[in-house]
């Protein structure tokens, strides 16, 4: 199995906030896509994007084994997006760097699937 995906700044922006990440794992049977899209032009953007994608996929990959005995796959799929919200919101508090940060907002897709 193969995954991929790529991302576009579109029209109006230099920069693209989005990140696309994925988690193939054959011996666990799953496949996990997930894309952030960054609000356009919002401070931080792209580290909001970053963050939530990673934790998200990481959730998922560190935490499986658990989840699956216990929860559905949509189960397993909210508990990575509240995750990943909490590390973002965290930031917001802890890092003056970035001031806007706690407005952030970004679009999560993402698809689990059993081979």
């Amino acid at each position: 199995m193969e995954l991929w995906g790529i991302t576009d700044s579109g029209k109006v922006r230099k920069h693209n906030q989005d990140v696309f990440k994925t988690l193939f794992d054959e011996e666990k049977n799953i496949a996990v896509l997930v894309v952030c899209d960054g609000m356009g032009g919002a401070n931080a953007g792209d580290i909001a994007s970053e963050l939530a994608a990673n934790t998200f996929i990481d959730h998922i990959d560190e935490n499986l084994e658990y989840l699956r005995k216990k929860r559905t796959n949509a189960a397993i799929m909210k508990d990575a997006v509240l995750a990943a919200n909490g590390v973002v919101f965290d930031k917001s508090l802890d890092d003056a760097e970035f001031g806007d940060f706690k407005r952030q907002r970004r679009t999560e897709m993402y698809e689990l699937s059993d081979k």
